[in-house]
Parts: C-alpha cells; structure tokens; sequence
C-alpha cells in the first residue's frame, strides 16, 4: 500500500510524508496493535460498511477518544477523518441495488 501511495504522490512530498507519519505513529504511547492510520483506516470500513451517517461517525470517533489514553491520536471529527481520507485518495460510492435496502459500497481509489 505505502509503495502505491507513494508513486501517486510524487508530485506531492508532504501529503505522502504525512501519510507516512500516519503509518507509522502508535495510536497512543505505548499501543503497539494499531497505528493512527491502520485505526482510522478500520473505523473507517466499518463506518461505510455498515451504513453509519457522518454524525454517527463523529459521535464514535468522540467516544472513542474519550476511552483512550489522554494524548491519543484518533481523528475527533468527519472534519479530521476527511483530510486523512483525501490524502489517501479514497472515496465511496453507495449502490442502492435492491428493493430490501441493502446497500453495496463499491471503492474505488483515485489514481
């Protein structure tokens, strides 16, 4: 993924040093499981996945971060959560492909 990343931003050092920072900063002093980016990244999944609003979103990440140790490195906002998204270049589009409201999320990663 980091060597994808960074062919894509070759013309963008500081958003790629950021995105590596990201990868590699403990999401608390101490956490060796997750880093902020893999947290965020996985949050992230479960939040498209399954269908959560942005509020939704905000008032988990708020949760969250309220559980963690103090100097945690959890996004606390959509706001926040969107820099990390644009900087990975992702976006998701929600297919509605059935009358029983299931919803398919199609990824696709900007190149």
């Amino acid at each position: 993924m980091v060597n994808d990343a960074k062919d894509r931003f070759m013309d963008q050092p500081a958003e790629f040093q950021s995105l590596l920072c990201d990868a590699e900063t403990p999401l608390y002093e101490g956490c060796t499981k997750f880093t902020k980016l893999s947290a965020f990244v996985r949050l992230w999944n479960l939040k498209v996945g399954s269908g959560w609003s942005n509020t939704s979103f905000t008032f988990l990440l708020e949760l969250i971060k309220d559980m963690l140790p103090i100097d945690n490195e959890l996004p606390t906002s959509m706001y926040e959560a969107r820099k990390t998204l644009s900087s990975l270049r992702m976006e998701y589009e929600k297919i509605h492909a059935c009358p029983n409201d299931y919803t398919f999320i199609v990824k696709r990663i900007q190149h």
